[in-house]
Protein backbone atom coordinates (compact mmCIF):
# COMPACT_ATOMS: atom_id res chain seq x y z
CA UNK A 1 0.00 0.00 0.00
CA UNK A 2 1.35 3.46 -1.24
CA UNK A 3 1.78 6.32 1.61
CA UNK A 4 -0.43 8.60 1.92
CA UNK A 5 2.06 11.94 0.81
CA UNK A 6 2.69 14.53 3.20
CA UNK A 7 2.68 18.33 3.34
CA UNK A 8 4.59 20.06 6.44
CA UNK A 9 4.70 24.00 6.25
CA UNK A 10 8.73 25.28 6.36
CA UNK A 11 9.35 27.21 9.47
CA UNK A 12 10.29 31.03 9.54
CA UNK A 13 14.07 30.39 10.50
CA UNK A 14 14.28 28.06 7.45
CA UNK A 15 12.65 29.81 4.64
CA UNK A 16 15.43 31.79 3.41
CA UNK A 17 17.05 28.53 1.97
CA UNK A 18 13.44 27.25 0.71
CA UNK A 19 13.66 28.75 -2.92
CA UNK A 20 17.41 27.82 -3.55
CA UNK A 21 16.83 24.69 -2.58
CA UNK A 22 13.70 23.44 -4.69
CA UNK A 23 14.65 25.65 -7.35
CA UNK A 24 18.54 26.17 -7.60
CA UNK A 25 19.50 28.64 -10.28
CA UNK A 26 15.90 29.82 -11.34
CA UNK A 27 15.06 31.05 -8.08
CA UNK A 28 14.75 34.49 -8.87
CA UNK A 29 12.68 34.16 -11.83
CA UNK A 30 10.47 31.26 -10.09
CA UNK A 31 9.35 33.35 -7.19
CA UNK A 32 7.79 36.15 -8.89
CA UNK A 33 6.35 34.27 -11.35
CA UNK A 34 4.30 32.11 -8.88
CA UNK A 35 3.14 35.20 -7.25
CA UNK A 36 2.50 36.96 -10.68
CA UNK A 37 0.93 33.65 -12.15
CA UNK A 38 -1.20 33.97 -8.89
CA UNK A 39 -2.28 37.31 -9.94
CA UNK A 40 -3.07 35.89 -13.71
CA UNK A 41 -5.41 33.32 -12.34
CA UNK A 42 -7.25 35.55 -9.35
CA UNK A 43 -7.97 38.90 -10.08
CA UNK A 44 -9.18 39.08 -6.42
CA UNK A 45 -5.83 38.12 -5.15
CA UNK A 46 -3.18 41.40 -4.48
CA UNK A 47 -0.55 39.59 -3.25
CA UNK A 48 0.66 39.06 0.39
CA UNK A 49 2.67 37.00 2.81
CA UNK A 50 3.00 33.00 1.49
CA UNK A 51 3.65 29.96 3.16
CA UNK A 52 6.48 26.82 2.06
CA UNK A 53 5.58 23.23 1.78
CA UNK A 54 7.86 20.40 1.91
CA UNK A 55 6.56 17.52 0.61
CA UNK A 56 7.65 13.88 2.24
CA UNK A 57 8.27 12.47 -1.12
CA UNK A 58 10.59 15.49 -1.93
CA UNK A 59 8.49 17.87 -3.27
CA UNK A 60 7.65 21.02 -2.70
CA UNK A 61 4.46 24.18 -2.96
CA UNK A 62 3.69 27.43 -1.98
CA UNK A 63 0.80 28.80 -0.90
CA UNK A 64 -0.62 32.39 -0.23
CA UNK A 65 -1.76 32.83 3.16
CA UNK A 66 -5.32 33.68 3.49
CA UNK A 67 -8.40 32.52 4.99
CA UNK A 68 -10.59 32.66 1.53
CA UNK A 69 -10.57 30.69 -1.44
CA UNK A 70 -10.11 32.63 -4.90
CA UNK A 71 -11.78 32.53 -8.05
CA UNK A 72 -9.68 30.82 -10.73
CA UNK A 73 -9.55 31.81 -14.14
CA UNK A 74 -7.47 30.08 -16.60
CA UNK A 75 -7.93 31.47 -20.13
CA UNK A 76 -6.10 28.92 -21.78
CA UNK A 77 -8.48 26.30 -21.30
CA UNK A 78 -11.40 27.85 -19.85
CA UNK A 79 -11.33 26.45 -16.64
CA UNK A 80 -13.58 29.13 -13.99
CA UNK A 81 -14.02 28.22 -10.34
CA UNK A 82 -12.94 28.62 -6.94
CA UNK A 83 -9.98 26.82 -5.12
CA UNK A 84 -9.11 27.18 -1.86
CA UNK A 85 -5.35 29.19 -0.99
CA UNK A 86 -4.06 25.68 -0.77
CA UNK A 87 -4.69 24.52 -4.37
CA UNK A 88 -4.42 28.02 -5.70
CA UNK A 89 -0.56 28.19 -4.63
CA UNK A 90 -0.55 24.20 -6.34
CA UNK A 91 -1.66 25.68 -9.62
CA UNK A 92 0.04 28.44 -9.66
CA UNK A 93 3.52 25.95 -8.89
CA UNK A 94 2.74 23.91 -11.44
CA UNK A 95 2.21 25.84 -14.25
CA UNK A 96 5.50 27.75 -13.20
CA UNK A 97 7.11 24.84 -13.15
CA UNK A 98 6.49 23.35 -16.06
CA UNK A 99 7.25 26.48 -17.55
CA UNK A 100 10.41 26.16 -16.31
CA UNK A 101 10.94 22.62 -18.05
CA UNK A 102 10.20 23.22 -21.06
CA UNK A 103 12.38 26.36 -21.20
CA UNK A 104 14.93 23.91 -19.89
CA UNK A 105 14.05 20.53 -20.95
CA UNK A 106 17.39 19.10 -19.37
CA UNK A 107 17.19 19.71 -16.43
CA UNK A 108 15.85 16.80 -14.50
CA UNK A 109 15.49 18.00 -11.15
CA UNK A 110 13.04 20.78 -12.52
CA UNK A 111 10.92 17.91 -14.37
CA UNK A 112 11.24 15.69 -11.09
CA UNK A 113 10.01 18.43 -8.88
CA UNK A 114 6.92 18.62 -11.83
CA UNK A 115 6.06 14.99 -11.05
CA UNK A 116 6.33 14.89 -7.64
CA UNK A 117 4.12 17.91 -6.75
CA UNK A 118 1.50 16.49 -9.22
CA UNK A 119 1.58 13.26 -7.06
CA UNK A 120 0.79 15.08 -4.06
CA UNK A 121 -1.86 17.19 -6.05
CA UNK A 122 -3.53 14.04 -6.78
CA UNK A 123 -4.36 12.99 -3.14
CA UNK A 124 -5.28 16.44 -2.23
CA UNK A 125 -8.68 16.76 -1.77
CA UNK A 126 -9.33 19.08 -4.43
CA UNK A 127 -7.43 17.20 -6.92
CA UNK A 128 -10.10 17.15 -9.72
CA UNK A 129 -10.31 20.65 -9.68
CA UNK A 130 -6.39 21.23 -9.30
CA UNK A 131 -6.16 19.03 -12.69
CA UNK A 132 -9.02 20.84 -14.61
CA UNK A 133 -7.13 24.14 -13.90
CA UNK A 134 -3.68 23.36 -14.83
CA UNK A 135 -5.46 20.66 -18.45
Amino acid sequence: MKDTIQAVQVQDNLRLNFLPKYFGKYFFKAEPQIYSTLNKLASEYHGGYWNFFELSNGGFYMAPESDKSFLIYVQSNGYADCLSRDAAGIVSCLFVINQLCWENPDDEKMIEQYYLLRDYASEHYEANAIFAAID
